[in-house]
Order: C-alpha cells, then structure tokens, then sequence
C-alpha cells in the first residue's frame, strides 16, 4: 500500500489499479478515477470533502451520516476527527471497496448499502448527515421523477433536532455544469456519459423548508475540471483560487453547498 496526492489516504494493493479499464464493478472505478487517476480529480476529491465538512459543527463522539459515501473518503476523513461515521451507498460494491479502503487506513466506519430516498434509520438518528453530489442522481431532478426530494425528506428525518444536514450538487449556473449541459446534447456523449439532471439552488432550499430545515448558510466553491491533464493542473489552480476570492465570479464555480439545521 502506498498514499496518494495531498489526501494521504492509502489504497490497499489489490485496488491500485492503473487504468479504468482495468476496473470489474463500480466501487474499483470510483477508487481509480477519484482517488488513483489525475491529479484534476484527486484534487476534487480533497477540496470538495473539506468544503463540505467545514459546513457543519462537528464534534468529537458525535455520529454523522454520509448518504452516497461513493468509495468512502468522507467516512474516513470523519473517522480521524474522532466521530462515529456510517456511509451509506445504493451500490453494494462501493460498500464493499469503501470498508477495505478503510480498514487498510486502520480507521472504523460502518458502511450500508440502501437507498437515498428510504433510510434504513431511525428518526432523529444522527447529529449530522451529508449528500456529496448525490442529489442530482436520484430519480430525474427535472421532471421530479424519482424522488431526489424524498432524499432531502430523509436526511431532515433522521437527523436530531438541532442537528445539520449538508447537501453539495453541482452548481446549476456554473461553469462547468454549463459545458457538461451543451456537450450533452451531442448524441454520441450522452450515450457514452449521460447527463445529470441538476436541482435550482431555489427548489433544494424550498424542499428542505418544508421539511422542517432552515438554511443556515451557503457557498459556491470549486472551479476545478475533473479531466483536465496533469500538465495544465497548476493553471486550473491559478483560477480556481481567483474565482473563489472575486464575489461577482464565484457564481460559476462548480459546486454549491447548502447548510440546514433542523429546529428543536
């Protein structure tokens, strides 16, 4: 085993893939693009876990949820500050790759396999709760088709009152959300790629409302491209940290987080 980039978590041997094509099920490809591939990606990975835990007041003792833990790097960065983390995944694969790549850090986190829109939990369960770009994955966000509310109805379900949940999608007006919505209507990239269907900043917020949450603060972050080569990383850094400190840019930068707490 050995660490990687600027995240320091360590990969078990027989998941150190070095390429995609090499991959077998789902939790093996998510370990190689987010934490094995590029360093666009890895780098995604590390800013987008801390921007999203900075949302939250977490404390030693306490038990947060990771709904779409993905291969399980949120849990992990949970687990060392001393938290009780559970990650939750509707593939049983990630379950899977998640608890290995755990273990081999020598870390504790209890990883479930279950759906995002009936939590196998029961109410007020949990101090906070996170969605990691999930959001735009369950069911059809355009049409409402599948219920990516019913997961926002959820997350407010089980968590304690006075607890917080966090929720990160893709910014709907961002820069690279608008390139992915024009290169996705080129029918050979949508059969290849597909097309996440992204929820308005006015829709989540309304959603997590009527379930009993209170915005209790936001930030647009993140202006890194996933594939871009190693060569041009140090630029895609140079504008990430000028759009993220110029207010009238940060409206297209890539990812929004939304902080809620729950009354009680």
């Amino acid at each position: 085993m050995s660490s990687w980039g600027p995240i320091d978590v360590e990969i078990p041997e027989h998941l150190r893939l070095s390429s995609l094509r090499e991959a077998t099920n789902e939790g093996e490809e998510k370990v190689y693009l987010w934490g094995l591939s590029n360093k666009a990606r890895r780098h995604t990975t590390y800013k987008r876990a801390r921007c999203v835990i900075g949302m939250a007041p977490i404390f030693r003792g306490q038990t947060v949820l990771d709904v779409g833990c993905g291969w399980g790097y949120v849990p992990i960065l949970l687990s060392r500050m001393g938290v009780r983390p559970i990650g939750l995944d509707c593939v049983l694969d990630l379950a899977r790759v998640s608890d290995e790549v755990t273990a081999a850090n020598g870390l504790s986190a209890e990883y479930v396999c279950g759906d995002a829109r009936h939590l196998p939990f029961p109410d007020a369960s949990f101090d906070v709760v996170m969605q990691m770009e999930t959001l735009e994955h369950v069911g059809d966000a355009k049409t409402d088709v599948g219920g990516w509310d019913d997961s926002i109805s959820e997350m407010a379900r089980v968590v304690k009152p006075g607890g917080t949940v966090i929720i990160s999608t893709p910014n709907v007006h961002g820069f690279a959300q608008v390139v992915k919505t024009g290169v996705g209507k080129l029918p050979v990239l949508r059969r290849r790629y597909g097309l996440d269907h992204c929820v308005s900043p006015g829709r989540i917020v309304a959603a997590a409302e009527s379930c009993g949450l209170s915005l209790a603060g936001r930030r647009n972050c993140l202006i890194t491209v996933p594939f871009a080569p190693d060569a041009l990383f140090p630029v895609n850094l140079a504008v990430e940290w000028l759009v993220e400190r110029l207010a009238p840019l940060r409206s297209i930068a890539t990812t929004s987080i939304f902080a809620f707490r729950k009354g009680g």
